[in-house]
């Protein structure tokens, strides 16, 4: 599940995966103007990096 957000400047993604009871959250104090943080359906790409990362060494740590 993912939920997106910006306010002056900062953006945030939220992202839950249930399966593995993770919750991701991911800022930037750049504007979506500035920085695309991408979508996760795009695959590769700052948010695609970073919840990979996340979800996947959750996975590889046995859990």
């Amino acid at each position: 599940m993912q939920r997106d957000g910006e306010i002056y400047g900062v953006q945030a993604r939220n992202f839950i995966v249930p399966e593995d009871g993770l919750a991701i959250i991911v800022f930037t104090n750049r504007s979506s103007d500035d920085f695309p943080m991408g979508e996760i359906w795009q695959r590769p790409g700052f948010v695609y990096d970073r919840v990979s990362a996340a979800a996947c060494g959750a996975v590889d740590a046995g859990r």
